[in-house]
């Protein structure tokens, strides 16, 4: 069996899996806060000017060593592949993005092989995000080598999170990206905004009934005026704090979709965990009846991303 380390390394969290390359399948995996963000600062702020790069592989290896001592594995030795925040100017070192246009299975990224050595007991791959001139992506690339594209067709992938990404690939070569911070615009509305106070997360068996009524009103309207009727709807008793989230939700990504309206697109790929796909799909139907819409987990798409990298460097 061949084994690889899959690292995600975001700004917020970080994710290891173990990896059967011959089968894709994960036989480890852990997540957590430990991101690019707060080990940069850690390493900042910790005394002896430790080197950049050993100090990051270090927090990595803490990790791996507990699946060494919990299951016995023999871990050493092995590939080690990183993508995501990693490869930015408060990672483990700064790559340049790889321009676009390029192909969309991964093969013109620019990766970093670094050799094993004793402090690093790996062969490390860091892998660089991608670029155009107006818009840039960094982890979001590694998805997008794990997903399938077809010969001869437009297709848009897109990639939900706090700054979403909407990738366009022709013919197998992605061409454009375009960043929404609805994410972002979401958690500052809900949190720190005047919204805050008619707003609250609802539990997990609340209907889609206000976060459809969000899709239907943010797609055609002006989102600088719409997201005040949370405001409203709190105020005249229309809506619950719960029904409000959902409401909110659909808003923001109803306003990021309707600019998909205009595009000639054959197919529709959503990338992302179950909660994101349901919302977007749910979106999609909605605002483009009779489009083709396809949906991959995001960690599926990490995994084949990486197995991709990996055999070509």
């Amino acid at each position: 069996m061949h084994k690889f380390i899959s690292c995600d390394w975001g700004t917020s969290n970080l994710r290891l899996r173990l990896v059967d390359s011959d089968s894709r399948s994960v036989l480890k995996e852990i997540e957590t806060s430990e991101g690019i963000a707060s080990v940069y600062q850690s390493w900042k702020d910790q005394s002896g000017g430790a080197d950049r790069y050993v100090y990051y592989l270090s927090v990595l290896r803490k990790y791996i060593d507990q699946w060494k001592e919990e299951e016995g594995l023999m871990l050493d030795n092995i590939p080690l592949v990183i993508s995501g925040m990693a490869s930015s100017s408060i990672g483990i070192l700064e790559l340049a993005y790889a321009p676009m246009p390029m192909k969309a299975d991964g093969s013109e990224l620019l990766v970093k092989k670094t050799d094993r050595s004793i402090t690093v007991p790996f062969d490390v791959f860091i892998v660089s995000g991608a670029c155009t001139s107006v818009d840039v992506m960094r982890g979001e690339e590694t998805l997008l080598a794990g997903c399938d594209t077809q010969p001869g067709m437009s297709e848009l992938f897109l990639f939900p999170g706090t700054h979403s990404k909407h990738v366009l690939v022709t013919d197998g070569i992605a061409t454009s990206i375009d960043t929404y911070m609805t994410g972002e615009f979401f958690s500052l509305l809900s949190l720190q905004s005047i919204l805050s106070a008619s707003v609250e997360k609802p539990g997990p068996d609340t209907g889609t009934g206000y976060f459809v009524r969000g899709i239907s009103e943010g797609a055609p309207t002006n989102l600088l005026n719409s997201v005040f009727r949370v405001r409203t709807n709190h105020l005249f008793k229309r809506a619950t704090a719960t029904e409000n989230f959902d409401y909110l939700s659909g808003l923001l990504i109803g306003a990021e979709l309707s600019a998909i309206k205009e595009k000639k697109i054959d197919l529709i790929t959503v990338v992302a965990g179950d909660i994101l796909v349901n919302k977007y799909v749910t979106g999609l139907k909605l605002l483009e009846p009779g489009k083709r819409i396809n949906q991959l987990d995001a960690g599926t798409a990490l995994v084949n991303g990486h197995c991709k990298i990996i055999s070509a460097s």
